[in-house]
This record gives structure tokens, sequence and C-alpha cells, in this order.
């Protein structure tokens, strides 16, 4: 017996789409604003809408985007002095 959890998922590669034969891990590390604009999507396909409750319960999602956050406030302010 093989019980899918989240974590498993992160290898599951996308079918259809702009990131077919990318795995969810590889898409997430690969493109932050194409798994945001997922993530707001309304009407999802089946496929697409397990990558997106991915990107929801995976912590790294929201700890890239703060990074990116930081990353970029850091440069702003480095660039103003």
């Amino acid at each position: 017996i093989y019980i899918i959890t989240m974590e498993n998922l992160s290898e599951k590669k996308l079918l259809k789409g702009k990131y077919a034969g990318y795995s969810f891990a590889e898409v997430l590390d690969k493109d932050l604003g194409y798994c945001q604009f997922v993530n707001k999507l309304e009407f999802l396909s089946p496929e697409m809408k397990e990558f997106s409750d991915w990107l929801s319960f995976n912590d790294r999602l929201q700890a890239r985007y703060s990074k990116r956050i930081l990353d970029l406030t850091i440069k702003r302010l480095s660039s103003s002095s």
C-alpha cells in the first residue's frame, strides 16, 4: 500500500501546460510567480488543483516568497545609499 502525502507529491510531474514534464518541486523552484498565479485561480483542472493544494500545504512557497521580499528590500536599500 502506498499512501500519497503532500510530501510524496513533490516529485509528481505535471502532464500539461507551461511546465509539462516538470515535478511540482521543480516548478516551485523555477517560477515562484507562476505558483502564486496558480494559487489564485478559482477554476482548475484536477491536475492543477492537486498542484495548487500541494503549493498551499508547502512551507517553501511562503518561505521563498518571504525571502524574495527581503532580497528586494535589501537591494532597494543598497541602491538608495
